[in-house]
């Protein structure tokens, strides 16, 4: 249970002594673009979904449409409601 914290631990002290910056660049790189691409990239505009993809993905029970990924194909999504 604790093993990834000491390997981030380890990991973080390699990277304040030098060692392994290039990882750390790639870290960076990864947060730096999902931050780009959910704060820039969306227009906060709503999905719009083919009516008769619609109809198909209600009869899975999919009827949310406010995100790329549907609330309802993510385990747990009754618990966010």
């Amino acid at each position: 249970m604790y093993a990834p914290l000491a390997y981030l631990l380890k990991f973080l002290s390699l990277i304040m002594t030098g060692k392994r910056n290039l990882e750390f660049i790639f870290v960076g790189g990864i947060l730096l673009g999902g931050f780009i691409a959910v704060n820039l990239l969306s227009n906060g505009q709503p999905i719009q979904v083919n009516p008769k993809l619609q109809t198909e993905l209600a009869t899975y029970g999919i009827t949310n449409y406010n995100s790329f990924v549907p609330s309802d194909l993510l385990p747990g999504h009754h618990y966010l409601a």
